[in-house]
């Protein structure tokens, strides 16, 4: 029960916090923590283990965890991997022992010649059953994506290349969600012409057959693209247009796909912009960084509209981010029935390094959520978040979170959720280190219940060789 945890994986509109924090991390992260393992060991105390109104009780539980990274570049073999493994003893009978693994890979390994790829993917995360209930254990799953494909480019000249490729695609549920399994195979040729030294074009044509093991149901797509990129003076911009025809045991559809990228860097600002119309199913979900929230199968046209800006001032110490976001799903044909729906979104955040050794983090949010064929016909969510972090010593740092989520889901069905984590973390030795953490959460139901509140303590130590 990490705060973290809860905002990433059970709230859509605070994963915009947690992303920007991540953004951070990755930029400092140096080239000798690419490869890496880690063993650490926690002791965790909850005052209320199963987040109930009237029935508040005591538990305990010891994890175990481990993560390996590993990144490195060989003559012919490109190898990036980071995966975590964690396992919870509780003292309660009356929950089950937890043991879970995530993580991702990429291999690149060239075959008999450089224009010859063998691409390998893996990616295995964890994700809510129900996206509408609590964040605990018994409503968490875990999914595999797993990619295979040979890339062959064939120069033609100094300006032409073709590339053909083959892929195939494996997605997969444990425990009950098995019924979501599916797998895809798909072909593709391309041509790419480089105009100048700051344009190119590219053709491709793409056909791929996809089949849900445990539903009657698949379907064959074919697509033609056609793509611009280039490069000016403020930035870069891309541009792609393109049609896609399926064939489904269900139904027949076509229809254009789009996509528009530009990007323009004045001064200290930078500003970004996306536009894109694309045909997927729900099981493309995990080739993203979007949190999931995987309910049941469907197929359909996916638009996104997104802007954002960035500014940095004082010497590269402030730097504050804003972006604005639209997406719709319209939904061709149903595999499961699920609701159509469109989302619009709106992020801000501010970074300020104060100090060598002080930085604040603020950011607030705000998604709408409009559903065509639900009861419920609009879900808003809004939410705030502030993080301090700060180094004492050369060994011993702190933090200290808080974060606040509303969610309306009707006038009278509200639920209010506060949350605030102070840490510490001291490192013993370079690679030896101790975490500690006291964490508070409470809940606030408008509806039948009055909520609940939990206090839970962490203590962690690891090794990281």
């Amino acid at each position: 029960m990490k705060i973290n945890k809860i905002s990433t994986q059970s709230c859509p509109s605070i994963f915009f916090f947690a992303l920007l924090f991540q953004t951070h991390a990755a930029a400092s992260t140096t080239d000798k923590q690419s490869s890496f393992v880690e063993l650490g060991a926690g002791y965790i105390v909850s005052d209320n283990i199963y987040k109930s109104t009237d029935n508040k009780q005591t538990a305990r539980s010891a994890t175990a965890d481990m993560a390996l990274g590993y990144k490195k570049k060989f003559t012919t073999t490109d190898i990036a991997l980071t995966y975590d493994a964690e396992y919870t003893k509780e003292n309660k009978e009356e929950l089950q022992e937890n043991n879970y693994w995530t993580g991702n890979a990429l291999i690149s390994q060239q075959v008999f010649s450089k224009n010859l790829l063998l691409n390998l993917a893996h990616k295995r995360r964890r994700y809510l059953i129900d996206p509408s209930q609590a964040n605990d254990e018994n409503n968490q799953n875990e999914n595999d994506f797993l990619k295979a494909g040979l890339q062959w480019s064939l120069p033609y000249s100094d300006r032409t290349t073709f590339i053909v490729g083959a892929d195939h695609t494996e997605t997969w549920f444990a425990g009950d969600g098995a019924k979501s399994d599916s797998n895809s195979n798909e072909a593709l040729i391309s041509w790419q012409y480089a105009l100048s030294e700051k344009s190119q074009v590219q053709v491709s044509y793409s056909g791929s057959k996809k089949k849900f093991d445990d539903l009657n149901e698949e379907y064959r797509q074919q697509k033609l693209d056609t793509k611009l990129t280039r490069s000016y003076l403020l930035g870069t911009y891309s541009l792609n247009i393109g049609k896609t025809w399926v064939d489904s045991l269900s139904a027949k559809n076509n229809g254009e796909q789009y996509g528009f990228t530009i990007n323009a860097q004045m001064r200290k600002h930078l500003f970004t912009f996306n536009a894109s119309k694309t045909l997927t199913d729900s099981s493309r979900e995990f080739e993203t960084d979007q949190p999931i929230a995987f309910v049941e199968n469907s197929f359909f046209w996916y638009t996104s509209l997104s802007l954002e800006h960035q500014y940095i001032i004082l010497n590269d110490k402030l730097v504050s981010n804003l972006r604005f976001d639209f997406e719709r799903s319209d939904q061709l044909t149903a595999i499961d029935e699920i609701d159509i729906k469109d989302k619009y979104g709106a992020f801000g955040g501010l970074t300020w390094s104060l100090t060598e050794y002080l930085r604040s983090d603020l950011s607030v949010s705000y998604r709408r959520t409009d559903l065509t064929s639900s009861a419920i016909k609009k879900v808003t969510e809004a939410g705030a978040l502030g993080k301090l972090t700060w180094s004492l010593t050369e060994n011993l740092s702190s933090s200290l979170l808080v974060s606040y989520l509303r969610t309306d889901l009707t006038s009278s069905a509200i639920k209010k959720v506060t949350e605030a984590e102070v840490s510490a973390k001291y490192n013993v030795t370079h690679s030896l280190y101790i975490q500690l953490s006291a964490a508070f959460e409470k809940q606030e139901n408008i509806q039948k219940t009055s909520g609940y509140e939990e206090q839970h303590y962490t203590s962690r130590i690891a090794y990281k060789y």
